[in-house]
């Protein structure tokens, strides 16, 4: 009895608990669930040009929030308002060589892509003395409520360096004289084109060049480049996620034993690292108009399965499905780095171990936990359809909101 009663105070605090997270988080999810800007850095001379694609919903957002008369803002206010916009990315988006800052001047005004909803301009920084240790930082749009990563390239001659950038990981420093000049070419702004053969001897003398410059990046690598820096924002990406985390948290309430956890996240595992694959390699792309509400339709059908059937049927082909529409989520994030599919493996590799591993952080405590109550008490129903009841509602909501809400 003492159990008993112990497991139906847990019960009632853990749906507690999932209220609350729904009820706080949801608004800010539903209305933006994951936010990408993408940035193609080239240095030339002294300056770096900087092309950025700004996600378009953040931007009317943050015109919003720097309106002075309350009015609506919408698309056709990026133009009016491109040097505010310059102005905000200028101040948050900052390189300084050495000890000296270089000042950012506007060289393409903002204009809205409809067909990707993103918001392109064109910054040149100027640099006083020739580029040494480049210090890259970036705040964009930290004060947004929802997770906010900034993806980019830099480019330096032959050399190509991928970053990721967000709220928890926003300073990056580029020892521009000790990249790899291995590329095919020398770099040109984005949208330009420059082919040319190698002078003699060029491979033999850039092979020499890259192994010194490994060797001197295996001591001091960039911060924000490279496969550990992808696997930890691919930890931050689905824990930062609550509608990736309230499916995960939905698919283990109603498993029973070792062999379906394993059977369960195997079958989303593979599902979702096709799509992802395949996203981010421009193979197969979905609007994110299509996808974001079929997410929220997946953790509906799974949350009220739960809640009307106390063994939901055929979970395995229902997960690996579901998986698929999950991963073309996951995979917008890549595809906005637009890499060279040679850059892009290990890239990919070590988002989706991060995504991995971040959906074991959900399982791991929680799977345990269902357990003793399936077992050794008779809460369990109650917190079964308790939480999942919650994230029910809380999908149904996204799902209105991500169909109707024009983004």
């Amino acid at each position: 009895m003492a159990i008993a009663r112990a497991a139906s105070r847990w019960t009632r605090l853990v749906s507690t608990v999932a209220v609350a997270l729904v009820i706080g988080l949801a608004r800010p999810v539903a209305s933006h669930t994951y936010a990408a800007s993408a940035f193609d850095a080239v240095t030339e001379g002294k300056d770096v040009y900087v092309l950025f694609r700004l996600d378009g919903m953040s931007t009317i957002d943050l015109l919003k929030r720097r309106s002075s008369d309350g009015g609506a803002i919408g698309k056709d206010d990026i133009k009016a308002r491109g040097r505010e916009i310059f102005d905000y990315v200028a101040g948050r988006f900052t390189f300084r060589n050495g000890r000296a800052d270089c000042p950012a001047r506007m060289a393409e005004a903002p204009h809205l892509d409809d067909q990707t909803n993103k918001v392109t301009i064109a910054v040149i920084y100027g640099c006083a003395h020739e580029l040494d240790e480049l210090t890259l930082r970036s705040t964009l749009f930290v004060e947004e409520a929802t997770p906010h990563q900034i993806i980019g390239t830099f480019r330096h001659g032959r050399a190509l360096e991928n970053y990721l950038l967000s709220r928890g990981l926003s300073e990056a420093v580029i020892r521009v004289n000790a990249l790899a000049q291995s590329g095919p070419s020398e770099a040109v702004r984005p949208g330009q084109f420059q082919i040319e053969p190698p002078p003699p001897g060029a491979y033999e003398a850039a092979g020499r060049a890259a192994r010194a410059a490994r060797a001197e990046l295996e001591r001091a690598q960039p911060v924000g480049s490279g496969f550990l820096a992808f696997f930890v924002q691919g930890i931050f990406h689905i824990l930062g996620g609550l509608d990736h985390v309230l499916f995960v948290v939905a698919l283990i309430s109603v498993v029973a034993s070792w062999r379906q956890l394993a059977l369960v996240v195997t079958s989303f595992t593979a599902a979702h690292s096709i799509t992802l694959a395949l996203g981010a390699l421009d193979l197969v792309r979905i609007s994110p108009r299509v996808v974001e509400p079929l997410i929220a339709v997946t953790i509906l059908y799974v949350a009220l399965e739960n809640v009307l059937r106390a063994e939901p049927r055929s979970r395995l082909g229902i997960t690996f499905g579901f998986g698929l529409v999950h991963g073309f989520g996951f995979s917008s994030v890549l595809r906005d780095l637009g890499l060279p599919r040679g850059h892009l493996l290990p890239v990919l590799l070590g988002f989706n171990l991060g995504v991995e591993t971040g959906q074991l952080l959900i399982v791991a405590p929680l799977a345990p936990f269902v357990w003793w109550l399936r077992r050794r008490t008779g809460a369990y129903p109650r917190f079964r359809v308790g939480v999942n009841a919650c994230v029910a509602l809380a999908a149904a909501f996204w799902f209105i909101q991500r169909l109707f809400v024009r983004q």
